[in-house]
């Protein structure tokens, strides 16, 4: 364990020399809010990697998975970021959110190291690989829903955070062609534990539907308030 907290080496069966294997570094957010995602990133890592000691060594190289939690921090996923560099990893994973690969990107790059991204993020770097649905992709069926169902005017609401904030510009280019309207947009902190507020606005603009742009907890959050409210319209 580093002396910063964060960094956990997934410990790996058999003795093995340091030039017969291949680190690989993997960033998620294991503990803080983000964790209602990257815990279950953090269990993946440890299953890959007894798999990968099941299997053995490939063309005589052990493949090391090198995890850091970086605990749903910024700061802390770019010092993550630098011991993994220190300790020679040849491609990094992660992270969890948004924001936070965008905050490790830049050194990545510097480094010409291979940065496969956890989150949706938006670069043409040679090399960054984002290995999630671009916020186009995902927008594709609430459009498509909209359409079927005639529905219009939107009330959009997001986080305040990295994967928050790029729902909207996405939606907005496809809504167009179909006549669809954001007729209210709010927005709240990834931690918030009420959107009362915000759904209050909401409603004084009479949407047909609510697009939710976020991720867990917040999004349950403020489902649960759109339900203890009464709406009698659809929320995405």
């Amino acid at each position: 364990v580093a002396g910063c907290g964060i960094e956990e080496k997934v410990e790996t069966s058999g003795e093995n020399k340091e030039g017969d294997t291949i680190k690989i570094g993997v960033i998620v957010a294991e503990t803080g809010p983000a964790s209602t995602l990257g815990a279950t990133q953090a269990n993946t890592v440890k299953l890959l990697q007894k798999q990968l000691d099941e299997a053995g060594p490939i063309n005589g190289k052990k493949i090391e998975l090198i995890k850091q939690d970086y605990e749903t921090n910024d700061t802390k996923a770019v010092v993550a970021m630098d011991n993994l560099i220190s300790e020679g990893v040849v491609a990094v994973v992660g992270a969890t959110q948004s924001s936070t690969s965008m905050a490790i990107m830049p050194k990545a790059i510097e480094k010409k190291l291979p940065l496969f991204t956890l989150a949706p993020i938006e670069s043409d770097s040679e090399y960054v690989y984002s290995m999630a649905h671009s916020s186009i992709n995902n927008v594709l069926p609430i459009v498509e829903y909209l359409k079927e169902n005639n529905i219009k005017k939107v009330a959009w609401v997001n986080a305040s955070d990295g994967f928050g904030v790029l729902g909207k510009p996405a939606f907005e280019g496809l809504a167009k062609e179909y006549g669809m309207e954001i007729v209210a947009h709010e927005e709240f902190d990834a931690t918030a534990t009420d959107m009362t507020i915000q759904l209050t606005k909401v409603r004084q603009s009479n949407p047909e539907a609510i697009v939710v742009w976020s991720r867990t907890p917040g999004a349950g959050i403020i489902a649960r308030n759109f339900r203890a409210m009464d709406f009698d319209i659809p929320m995405l």
